[in-house]
């Protein structure tokens, strides 16, 4: 993770901008280029990462540099820049607690944060909600056996998964834990009619749009064996690994601890000689933005006199942990803002 400060030299008002740098593993189908690699092509520069997250980093330091050039930065700016997102951000909320000093006293936090939602007449994006991230593991354990002699004999550890994760989420798409929808606030008239803008503008109905945005969701990632994959063999363990990202009123707690109670008693149900064990290794709480605020309408201000286009008032649970983290650091205002650009390396698509 690096640090860095820069100074106005009158005013100590300071803005806190937060981003991070890391990517995933970049498959090489679907490349033009190495994706490793930066090339540029028609007035643009393509690579892992350049707009998740490397070039919002670039272009808001750049901007910083020539306005601090210039004697026009009226306001102190800290940089968080973080190389652990992928990887849960481990180390975040240690480093930014031990240089509390070094920070300061902030107005605002920016969460410079790349775009998953694409439109043409809008050059960015505004979020006012962000979601969380909670990560599930549950696995079965069973001998390693033969398809050909042991078949049908035994529970086998992959159909007991399979009927497990079915019991999570109906015909409906609707998730089954007890209790989950119980504390999501209902739509309000203002989300309505805002949805109906975004409906229009969009293309897309508004009721696909509440459900991405302002909806608790459950999905199930990926089912991994142990051993090798071909048809004789029946895995001995299944892991499973699932994310459920809550919206604002729903208790972290409360979600994970029904979650895991609800994975062993349906195990229970099954009276499978298999075991079953369940772990959550990292999770992150929801947030709220709030449209009034001073600061988020400067942001939109400054979207309309730069790109002449409305920003797009959208939610959206795809952003990092260190988000959530954020909110643990004091801010004078208690403002945190998340700005979402279509940038590749500083040019805006």
């Amino acid at each position: 993770m690096g640090l860095s400060i820069f100074h106005f030299l009158y005013l100590p008002t300071l803005n806190t901008r937060v981003r991070h740098y890391d990517v995933v593993a970049a498959p090489q189908s679907g490349w033009s280029s190495d994706p490793f690699s930066l090339t540029a092509r028609n007035g643009y520069l393509y690579g892992r990462g350049v707009t998740d997250n490397k070039g919002p980093i670039m272009a808001v330091a750049c901007a910083a540099a020539e306005l601090l050039g210039k004697r026009a930065l009226d306001l102190d700016i800290v940089f968080l820049v973080e190389g652990e997102e992928e990887a849960g951000s481990g180390g975040f909320e240690e480093t930014v607690r031990s240089n509390k000093n070094a920070i300061g006293p902030i107005d605002a936090i920016l969460v410079r944060y790349m775009p998953s939602f694409f439109e043409k007449n809008s050059a960015e994006c505004a979020m006012k909600q962000q979601f969380d991230m909670d990560s599930r593991r549950h696995a079965f354990k069973g001998p390693d056996l033969h398809s050909g002699v042991d078949g049908g004999a035994n529970a086998e550890p992959m159909t007991d998964m399979i009927r497990l994760l079915g019991t999570l989420v109906d015909g409906q798409n609707q998730v089954t834990l007890p209790g989950f929808y119980d504390c999501v606030r209902p739509l309000t008239e203002q989300e309505r009619q805002l949805y109906k803008v975004l409906s229009g503008v969009t293309q897309t109905p508004a009721t696909v749009l509440s459900a991405k945005w302002r909806e608790p969701s459950l999905t199930i990632h990926d089912v991994k064996v142990s051993g090798p994959t071909n048809a004789t063999v029946i895995p001995s363990m299944v892991t499973s690994r699932i994310s459920i990202r809550i919206v604002p009123d729903q208790d972290l707690d409360t979600i994970a601890r029904t979650l895991q109670d609800h994975l062993v008693h349906q195990f229970k149900g099954m009276r499978s000689q298999n075991s079953i064990e369940v772990s959550i290794p990292r999770t992150a709480d929801w947030w709220l933005g709030n449209l009034d605020d001073l600061w988020f309408k400067a942001l939109e201000d400054a979207v309309r006199d730069e790109w002449g286009v409305e920003p797009l008032r959208i939610r959206e649970g795809g952003n990092f942990t260190l988000t959530s983290l954020c909110l643990l650091y004091p801010t004078s205002r208690k403002s945190l803002l998340v700005m979402r650009s279509t940038f590749l390396w500083g040019k805006a698509l």
